[in-house]
């Protein structure tokens, strides 16, 4: 089984983020309501280590004004599926996992459509709430430890925070604007992103 992170590695951006880009061009007028709460989120989280659940929640609370979520995610793909990395689509296996800290209501349309199996944040498309943890770091080796035993043959990351499953895998990648490298040993985050 290989094992990837989604975003930045084999989706060349940010899902979450495109996505509230995106979302805002459809409806510019709510950035006045939004924006502010969006900062404060963001405040809190960076400077009061407030926990990334309530970042992420006041974030996506923008998707409110949408009525029909569940196709907007549809259509968002139609226009983003573009922005996975040629690197994955060549060696792409029917076994593969996503893990990803973004919400599984945003992940789990694109997984479908390339076929394969992911875990994701649990925040929740109609309530826009957290049910649960925010899928990142330690939380992802849980995550996987819950879903199941297989070993993880190759796993790929953009980020260090993942460190955690790429000590668990027989062989671990760094991906950066999808290049393809060894993951790096005893380096730091810095060095890791030059």
């Amino acid at each position: 089984m290989n094992v990837y992170d989604f975003d930045k590695t084999i989706y060349q951006n940010d899902s979450s983020a495109d996505l509230l880009l995106w979302c805002m061009k459809k409806k510019p007028h709510l950035f006045f309501s939004w924006f502010p709460k969006a900062v404060k989120g963001s405040f809190d989280h960076y400077i009061r280590k407030k926990d990334k659940e309530s970042m992420k929640e006041k974030l996506f609370s923008l998707l409110a004004s949408f009525p029909e979520r569940e196709k907007l995610i549809e259509e968002f793909w139609d226009e983003h599926e573009k922005g996975i990395q040629s690197f994955y689509l060549k060696q792409k296996r029917e076994d593969d996992l996503i893990i990803s800290a973004s919400p599984a209501f945003l992940i789990e349309p694109i997984c479908k459509r390339l076929h394969i199996r992911c875990l994701a944040s649990p925040l929740d498309l109609k309530t826009l709430s957290y049910q649960g943890r925010n899928c990142y770091g330690e939380e992802k080796l849980r995550r996987l430890r819950e879903y199941t035993d297989e070993r993880i043959d190759r796993f790929y990351s953009d980020s260090l925070s993942d460190t955690p499953l790429a000590e668990t895998a027989k062989k671990a990648y760094f991906v950066k604007n999808g290049k393809v490298r060894e993951w790096p040993q005893r380096r730091t985050h810095e060095q890791a992103q030059k």
